[in-house]
């Protein structure tokens, strides 16, 4: 795992720091607005953690095969 980190480039440390924000803030969001959403705050958080974890996976895929 170490190795695979030490390989990523400026950019990569970028997104996963921007991703990292818009990810706490969605929480935030839903954590203030829980009572106005249709959706369950579980449900929103889900769906956040999707939306963090699986380009992260595909990144991961991606440098161990090149």
């Amino acid at each position: 795992m170490l190795d695979f980190i030490k390989r990523w480039f400026w950019y990569d440390w970028m997104m996963l720091v921007i991703r990292t924000i818009l990810f706490v803030s969605l929480l935030f969001t839903l954590e203030h607005f829980s009572e106005q959403l249709t959706i369950p705050f579980w449900l929103g958080a889900l769906w956040g953690i999707a939306a963090f974890f699986i380009p992260w996976v595909c990144l991961q895929k991606h440098y161990i095969r090149s």
